[in-house]
C-alpha cells in the first residue's frame, strides 16, 4: 500500500514548527512551539498492541556528547507521544524509538532523522500501521489517504479523504474515526461513513490527534489506515 496525498501518509518523518527549556530528555506537556516529528512503521504480523509495554526514545547527532533518553507515553492504542525538551540545535538528529514488552524484550524498533532548530522543544510521535492484509485476503486496498490541511487551528475544520479499490463488483464502506488525547473532546465528522469528509477540531492546543479510516468490502474484509492531525495556531 502507498498513501501519497495532501497531508500525505508516509512511513518517514513529518515535521511542523516549534520552542522552550527543562533539563535534556525531560518530558513536558506540549507547548505552543513545539516542533512535531513524526515517525510511522508497520506492526509486525503476530505483534499484539497489548503487547507493548513501554515506548523508549534514544536522540543522538553531532555535538550530543551523550545520547538523550526519554520514555514515550501512550496516546491512543497505536500512538506514543512525548515532548522533549533541550535538545541542542543542529542538523541530523537522529531519533530511534524502541517498543518493549513487559519482560523488557524489545519487540518493535524505527528510527528517522530531524534537524532541530535553535530554541525548539520537540515532540516525538511513534504511530504504528496494522500490519497488510494477506494478499488473498480480499480485502479493499487502500492507495491514499488525505488531511488537507496538515495542520489546523483550534475549532477549525480540515478535509480528509480516502482513495481505496477492491474487486470488480465489490461495495466499499467507510467508518471515520479520531481521538485526540489531552483534548476535551476528539472533534466531529461531518459525515464518518463517507469516503470523503470533513473535521472539526477541538478547542484545545497544541494537540495532536490520530484519525483512523477503516474500508470495509461487501465481503466483510476490511483494512484500517491511520494519520495524524496536529491541533495548533
Amino acid at each position: 500500500m502507498r498513501w501519497p496525498g495532501t497531508q500525505r501518509m508516509r512511513l518517514a518523518a513529518a515535521l511542523l514548527g516549534v520552542a522552550s527549556g527543562c533539563g535534556p530528555g525531560e518530558v513536558s506537556p506540549p507547548s505552543l512551539h513545539t516542533q512535531k516529528v513524526l515517525l510511522q512503521g508497520a506492526r509486525p504480523a503476530g505483534l499484539s498492541l497489548a503487547d507493548i509495554a513501554r515506548v523508549d526514545l534514544t536522540i543522538s547527532g553531532p555535538g550530543i556528547v551523550s545520547p538523550i533518553t526519554s520514555a514515550l507515553g501512550r496516546g491512543t492504542s497505536n500512538a506514543w507521544i512525548g515532548t522533549v525538551t533541550g535538545i541542542p540545535a543542529g542538523p541530523a538528529r537522529l531519533f530511534e524509538a524502541a517498543a518493549s514488552d513487559s519482560a523488557g524484550a524489545v519487540v518493535y524498533q524505527g528510527q528517522t532523522v530531524s534537524d532541530v532548530p535553535a530554541g525548539s522543544n520537540v515532540q516525538l510521535v511513534l504511530l504504528l500501521q496494522d500490519p497488510p492484509p494477506p494478499p488473498d485476503s480480499g480485502a479493499p486496498q487502500i492507495s491514499s489517504v488525505e488531511v488537507s490541511p496538515g495542520q489546523v487551528a483550534p475549532s477549525a475544520s480540515v478535509d480528509v479523504r480516502v482513495v481505496a479499490s477492491s474487486a470488480p463488483g465489490d461495495s466499499l464502506s467507510y467508518a471515520w474515526a479520531a481521538q485526540c488525547p489531552g483534548a476535551l473532546g476528539d472533534g466531529q465528522f461531518t459525515d464518518a461513513n463517507a469516503a470523503s469528509t470533513r473535521w472539526s477540531a477541538p478547542g484545545e492546543q497544541p494537540v495532536t490527534c490520530v484519525f483512523s479510516v477503516r474500508v470495509t468490502g461487501s465481503g466483510g474484509s476490511s483494512v484500517t489506515v491511520y494519520v495524524t492531525v496536529q491541533v495548533s495556531s
